[in-house]
């Protein structure tokens, strides 16, 4: 989460409308419920979050990354 709110803030330094923008509600979930299924593996292997004025389900341009290992 602090991450991600750095990466906001220095975005906002140069597109100014997603400043302020809730960092939690920028990331992507990284689990998945598994406790009645066989297959224990991750949902996905990489942490990714998206910015944008209006958060991930903003109908503009966003701004997205991920890191992966």
């Amino acid at each position: 989460v602090a991450l991600v709110a750095d990466v906001i803030a220095e975005t906002a330094k140069f597109d100014k409308p997603v400043k302020g923008q809730d960092p939690k509600k920028a990331l992507f979930r990284i689990n998945r419920d598994i406790r009645f299924t066989k297959d224990k593996s991750p949902y996905k292997t990489h942490f990714s979050a998206v910015i944008a004025p209006g958060g991930k389900k903003d109908p503009g341009s966003h701004y997205y990354f991920h890191i992966d290992h």
